[in-house]
């Protein structure tokens, strides 16, 4: 699904805090019971669009989703989402946690390791793209309608090709 979220900037309330400007890492802590907590070079934190939220669709934010307060870092794995955000630490040295040391990194051939991370740590995504069925979605023989969805977490999508099967490529019309 699609949320509507109501936060304020992590930027904001480290800037009231007094953040340093040789802060190297924020790191969102969670306090359930894995008090999960995902670090965060200080431009991202700082970013105007990474928000700590306390609203979903209008609503306070829900227990599920992570209420009181979590950290929606758009583009990033959702890993970096931070829910039950309990405190927020900020330091001048890197920060490790299990989310970006043994958790979250690409681990492999061609994978080499990274500090005490196992290898490169997962941040962004790629573009993502996504086929919808009108709802209720009831599939019966013959031709059916699908559209779809793609997006960046750095930037406008251009255009969407698409195939059926191991048909030839095609552009897909804009909506």
């Amino acid at each position: 699904g699609v949320a509507h979220w109501t936060g304020v900037p992590l930027g904001v309330v480290l800037e009231r805090a007094g953040v340093k400007p040789t802060t190297r890492d924020v790191m969102p802590v969670g306090f359930d019971e894995l008090m999960v907590r995902r670090p965060m070079p200080l431009a991202k934190a700082m970013a105007e669009d990474t928000l700590l939220v306390y609203g979903m669709n209008g609503e306070d934010l829900p227990p599920d989703h992570g209420a009181p307060v979590r950290a929606l870092v758009p583009g990033w794995v959702g890993a970096a989402n931070v829910k039950w955000v309990g405190r927020v630490e900020v330091s001048e040295q890197p920060l490790f946690s299990e989310w970006n040391t043994t958790s979250y990194v690409l681990i492999g051939p061609g994978y080499q390791p990274q500090g005490p991370a196992k290898g490169p740590v997962l941040t962004t995504l790629g573009v993502k793209s996504a086929l919808e069925l009108p709802w209720p979605a009831a599939l019966t023989r013959g031709h059916q309608t699908v559209s779809g969805r793609s997006w960046s977490p750095t930037g406008r999508i251009r255009q969407v090709e698409y195939r059926v099967d191991d048909g030839p490529w095609r552009l897909a019309p804009p909506r």
